[in-house]
């Protein structure tokens, strides 16, 4: 409720959205998923063709996903004679995008799924877990992510 309100705010179309996020989203996952592959060449060789929608083995490039969902808003922009409104969509896209990083930085330091070398700092995080290699205090560099996203 409260994006269709700034959307109102900001004078941009509430139809306009309706009709078209499904593309810049699907445009946004066909995007991140070929960054992935490029990236991750060797999913190839594990499943040869098929390595196309092993969405499990690499999933989806955070800046691939950025660029199919921010590219497909401008063509669709630029189709319907709006380009001049991107950095409009852009700016009530952006506290939702920062969301979704608080949220990913809070699950990585709850998991382990990031952490850093060993160290003796009194912050130091110690995982008890199968998940991190190492058992001695670690930096916690998911929090450190957390701190600066809030920021």
């Amino acid at each position: 409720m409260v994006f269709y309100k700034k959307i109102q705010t900001k004078k941009i179309s509430v139809e306009f959205f309706i009709h078209h996020f499904w593309k810049w989203l699907i445009g946004a996952f066909i995007l991140g998923r070929i960054f992935a592959l490029i990236l991750n060449f060797e999913i190839f060789s594990n499943y040869g063709f098929w390595g196309i929608i092993t969405v499990w083995e690499g999933g989806f490039n955070f800046w691939g996903l950025v660029l199919g969902f921010i590219g497909i808003l401008f063509l669709d922009l630029k189709q319907n004679d709006k380009s001049d409104q991107l950095f409009k969509w852009i700016s009530i896209g952006f506290p939702a995008f920062l969301l979704g990083f608080l949220i990913l930085d809070l699950g990585n330091l709850l998991t382990g799924n990031i952490y850093g070398m060993e160290t003796i700092l009194p912050w130091a995080i110690q995982y008890e877990s199968f998940g991190v290699a190492i058992l001695n205090p670690i930096h916690p560099i998911a929090a450190y992510f957390l701190i600066f996203h809030f920021w």
